[in-house]
C-alpha cells in the first residue's frame, strides 16, 4: 500500500493546488500497486481507493470555468477505463488487458499532473501573501492544556 506517513506530513502544509498534487500521486501509487495485486483480493481495494481519490479530484473542479469543463471528460474516461478493468480482472485471464486500460489511465493521469504541476510553479508566489494560522497547546496551572489560535488577519488570499 502506499505510505501513508508521507502523504500526511505533505498534507498537513500543503496550499489547495498543492493537496491536488498529493490526490494525483495518491492516485498513481495506488495505480501502481493495482498493477502488481492483478491476480490478488488487493486489486479491488486498490482500484476503490482510486476512484474515491478520483472522485475528490472531480469534486475539486471550479466547473465556471472553462478549463474544468474541458478536463472533465478525462476524469470521466480515466473512470471508465477502471471500470473495465475492474471487469477484465474479475474474468481470469485477462491480465494483458488489464494492465492496457490501467496504462491508458495512467498516461492520462500524468499528462494532467504535468499540467498541475506546471499551475504550481507559477502560483507559487502568489500564495506567499497567505493568512498564517498559529495553533498549539499550552499547559495552565493544574497541568490543563488549553488550546491557542492566533490568526495573522492583515493577508488574506482567494483559493
Amino acid at each position: 500500500m502506499i505510505d501513508k506517513q508521507s502523504y500526511i506530513a505533505r498534507i498537513s502544509n500543503a496550499t489547495p493546488l498543492q493537496l491536488l498534487v498529493i490526490s494525483y500521486d495518491m492516485f498513481l501509487d495506488s495505480l501502481g500497486q493495482a498493477k502488481k495485486t492483478i491476480d490478488t483480493e488487493d486489486f479491488s481495494k486498490n482500484l476503490e481507493f482510486m476512484e474515491k481519490v478520483l472522485i475528490e479530484i472531480i469534486g475539486s473542479l471550479n466547473l465556471e470555468m472553462e478549463l474544468a469543463k474541458e478536463v472533465l471528460p478525462l476524469y470521466v474516461n480515466v473512470q471508465r477505463l477502471m471500470g473495465q478493468a475492474q471487469a477484465k480482472a474479475i474474468r481470469k485471464g485477462q491480465k494483458d488487458g488489464v494492465l492496457k486500460l490501467l496504462d491508458d489511465a495512467e498516461q492520462i493521469m500524468t499528462i494532467l499532473l504535468d499540467g498541475i504541476k506546471q499551475l504550481e510553479e507559477v502560483d507559487a508566489p502568489a500564495m506567499d501573501n497567505s493568512q498564517q494560522i498559529y495553533a498549539g497547546l499550552t499547559y495552565q496551572k493544574g497541568g490543563v492544556l488549553k488550546e491557542f489560535i492566533s490568526e495573522d488577519s492583515s493577508k488574506s488570499f482567494k483559493a
